[in-house]
């Protein structure tokens, strides 16, 4: 079938026997072969992108090459970049394989399609999570926690962030400090308020 193939490579009977048969006798890399040709000749998006997600799922759960199923899924992103399931199945992966820049960049782009308020804002915590503890982008961190705290002053995750960010790094004190007096005010968490209150005091009064 193979011969039929280097003279008619879309031939579609050589192409459905050598899937039937590589499926039946578990042949994974032989049939992530075949699914490899069917992309190169695929003649439409549509059908690229049909290609790309059974790679991906060879890849995956036949052999176990994670990195390789993150690549087709990224491959079918370029055809379909909103598409909600590849977007999911892209934040599962580069979460595993702790591909920190990429899922960042994965979480942004389900946070930009989230329908719900509650989603936006669970994945913008994630991000500014990521910003902060993974790949050490503390300013912009904080103003993805800024985000959250203006429309939820009393969200515990993003007031822990932005007392973390500001106790870990004295420059960006000047800016989390007021951020956190306008969520504590706008919690009515009082104790906190006040303790902020004196470190706000005892930095104004520092010499350095």
């Amino acid at each position: 079938y193979w011969k039929i193939l280097a003279q008619l490579p879309g031939d579609a009977r050589a192409l459905e026997m050598l899937d039937r048969y590589y499926r039946s006798e578990k042949r994974a890399e032989d049939l992530r072969r075949l699914l490899e040709h069917r992309l190169e000749y695929a003649s439409s998006d549509e059908a690229r992108y049909a290609c790309l997600l059974e790679l991906a799922r060879v890849s995956e759960q036949l052999l176990n090459d994670e990195g390789d199923a993150t690549r087709r899924y990224f491959e079918a992103l370029e055809i379909r970049a909103n598409d909600a399931a590849l977007l999911a199945a892209l934040d599962r992966l580069c979460t595993t394989l702790e591909r920190w820049e990429d899922l960042a960049r994965v979480v942004e782009m389900r946070r930009d399609g989230a329908r719900e308020e509650s989603e936006n804002i669970e994945f913008t915590l994630r991000l500014a999570e990521l910003l902060a503890l993974r790949l050490t982008q503390p300013l912009r961190a904080l103003q993805e926690f800024a985000q959250v705290l203006d429309r939820v002053p009393g969200e515990t995750r993003a007031l822990q962030g932005v007392e973390r960010l500001s106790l870990q790094d004295p420059s960006l004190a000047e800016q989390a400090l007021p951020l956190l007096e306008r969520a504590y005010e706008g919690a009515g968490a009082h104790r906190a308020l006040a303790d902020l209150l004196q470190r706000r005091l005892a930095l104004s009064s520092d010499p350095q």
